[in-house]
């Protein structure tokens, strides 16, 4: 008898935990139920895999030249931006070549696959509608890009991507493709200027 109020503390203890496990659904004397997960969520467009490149309109890959994307972008902005002119430029194997925006120079910011592998178009961030676009910045057309970031609607400019007050290389463009930041999931390691493209024409 001296043991009773023992038995019946571990007595009660055990229906406590018996009664614990049928309230977080678990069944002390079997197998366990299986657990409910809450479906995922679709995934955004922007996080999914890029669609294959679907347009030809582009040298990409096909050109003569082999130069690193930033270098050419380079070119483009020392030449004057042009839109319609082919511009020069200098190969990595110092060749003097021609190239074109859009042919050579848009690719890198509307196609997918292109600053690595797997990398969405910049376009899918920087889409049409401004007032969705990140930064307010689209990179959808030659007079986009020109018109900048910041902007308050499709009909005014906004802040200069191409150019400041200390050159191109101070440029909020530069800077973002330099240091890795853009295009968007750029690897850390991934080359500076990004990698080297075969684009545009020799000179002859």
């Amino acid at each position: 008898m001296k043991n009773r109020p023992l038995t019946l503390i571990i007595l009660a203890l055990f229906l406590i935990q018996v009664a614990i496990l049928v309230l977080v659904n678990v069944n002390p004397f079997g197998p366990p139920k299986p657990v409910q997960f809450t479906p995922i969520p679709t995934l955004a467009a922007a996080t999914l895999p890029p669609l294959p490149i679907q347009s030809q309109q582009f040298n990409i890959g096909k050109g003569e030249c082999r130069i690193a994307a930033l270098d050419l972008v380079t070119a483009w902005v020392a030449a004057g931006t042009p839109e319609n002119d082919p511009f020069e430029f200098k190969s990595e194997d110092d060749l003097d070549c021609l190239a074109s925006f859009e042919q050579d120079v848009f690719p890198l910011f509307n196609q997918p696959n292109i600053w690595y592998a797997g990398a969405i178009a910049c376009t899918t961030c920087h889409g049409q509608d401004i007032a969705k676009s990140a930064a307010n910045l689209s990179l959808n057309s030659y007079q986009d890009i020109l018109a900048g970031s910041r902007r308050v609607s499709s009909q005014q400019k906004g802040q200069d991507i191409l150019k400041s007050k200390e050159g191109w290389e101070r440029s909020i463009l530069y800077i973002q493709i330099f240091t890795r930041q853009m295009p968007i999931g750029r690897p850390f390691d991934s080359p500076q200027k990004g990698p080297i493209l075969r684009v545009g024409t020799i000179q002859r």
